[in-house]
């Protein structure tokens, strides 16, 4: 079957679209990537949206269970070369014929993106840092792939995507809180309630705001952590994979917010961060190429 170029152009630019506004910091850090790269990036990008929109989609755990298999098969599909699909997925299909990325980082995504089906509390932080390593360093790994030299994936440190996408995760679920609270979810570690003394129904309520201070205190704590691990890691690594750790730029953007903020994942400067700023520091950040 004859591809068309147009059509490969037009889902890029629906991935493109749907990345600019539903993930706007990872659009922004794919603008400091080498241009042939961004296509596959955008691909990605927007596949994760969906991934992670899919709870939000569904009113029964049966559909988004039949939702996240039904890209399960995109991605044999894709790699077994039938028919080229439309839209998010064709784009997908393009980046893995490209670049013939590592299948199981799209299988290991979806499938801790499977725990979002579920209302129930992390248990402690290792249950919580695992789904954040779980729905975050998959992606990291495969977004790498269009940076690396051809044909060379084992060039991709594993352990640096764990750190950047553990931080880079726990970051975004304490600026979620609020957002997570109105829609009667709670991704808090239970024991990080239980120790400050918090139920899942007072959070709901909105009645432990001070409270929330320190129980995302530590939770940035722990990001804090796994953010300056994957800057050490990132001088063992290949110079052509930097453009892919920009978002650890953001990340420590994010964690500055949130201490001048006293960590209240509800204050303005956290739940609304200033482009322009983001932006200056990306470009600092590449021109050194050091984050």
């Amino acid at each position: 079957m004859t591809e068309n170029p147009e059509s490969r152009t037009d889902d890029v630019k629906i991935c493109a679209d749907h990345v600019r506004n539903n993930d706007p910091d990872r659009y922004l850090c794919a603008m400091f990537t080498p241009v042939i790269a961004r296509p596959a990036l955008m691909s990605l990008y927007a596949f994760n949206i969906e991934l992670a929109l899919v709870r939000e989609r569904v009113n029964e755990q049966l559909l988004g269970e039949m939702r996240f298999q039904w890209w399960r098969e995109q991605i044999d599909h894709s790699y077994e070369g039938t028919a080229r699909p439309e839209g998010i997925a064709g784009a997908l299909y393009d980046f893995i014929r490209d670049y013939n990325p590592p299948r199981h980082c799209f299988h290991d995504l979806i499938n801790s993106r499977t725990r979002d089906l579920s209302d129930g509390p992390f248990k402690d932080l290792i249950a919580f840092e695992d789904y954040c390593s779980g729905t975050t360093a998959p992606l990291i790994q495969l977004s790498l792939v269009p940076l690396a030299p051809k044909g060379s994936h084992d060039l991709i440190p594993e352990p640096l995507a764990r750190n950047m996408g553990v931080a880079w995760a726990i970051i975004g679920l304490i600026r979620a809180i609020p957002t997570n609270a109105a829609h009667g979810r709670c991704m808090i570690p239970l024991s990080l309630m239980e120790h400050y003394g918090v139920t899942r129904e007072a959070v709901f309520s909105n009645q432990t705001r001070s409270i929330l201070k320190h129980i995302a205190r530590d939770m940035a704590a722990s990001a804090q952590i796994h953010l300056e691990s994957a800057r050490v890691q990132i001088y063992s690594a290949n110079d052509a994979l930097f453009p892919g750790f920009l978002p650890l730029v953001m990340a420590d953007y994010y964690l500055r917010s949130l201490q001048k903020s006293e960590y209240d994942p509800f204050h303005a400067r956290v739940q609304h961060p200033n482009s322009a700023v983001r932006a200056l520091r990306l470009m600092f950040a590449a021109w050194r190429k050091r984050c």
